[in-house]
C-alpha cells in the first residue's frame, strides 16, 4: 500500500466482471460477439499519449517505488485538469 498526502493507494486484481465505465457514454468501445470489451486499449494509449504531451514523457524518479508515485501524481493531475476544464 502506498499512501501518498493521506490517501491510501493499494494495488487491486482486476476483476472481469467489473466494467471500468459505462459503455453506453463512450463510443469507442465496442463489444465483441462473445460481449466481451473491445476497444480498451485504444482508449488506454490515447490517455497515455495526451498525459504524455501535456505533463511530459520523461519520469524523473530512479526507484520503482517514486516512479510508481510519480506516474500516479502524473494521472492525479491529468483527472483535476480534465474536471476543471
Amino acid at each position: 500500500m502506498i499512501s501518498l498526502s493521506g490517501v491510501a493507494i493499494s494495488a487491486f486484481e482486476a476483476d472481469t466482471n467489473v466494467m471500468p465505465f459505462d459503455p453506453d457514454t463512450v463510443d469507442a468501445v465496442a463489444f465483441d460477439s462473445d460481449g466481451t470489451l473491445y476497444g480498451q486499449r485504444a482508449l488506454s494509449e490515447t490517455i497515455s499519449s495526451v498525459i504524455k504531451r501535456t505533463l511530459g514523457d520523461a519520469m524523473r524518479a530512479r526507484s520503482w517505488y517514486r516512479e510508481f508515485r510519480e506516474l500516479i501524481l502524473m494521472c492525479a493531475v491529468y483527472n483535476i485538469k480534465r474536471a476543471v476544464s
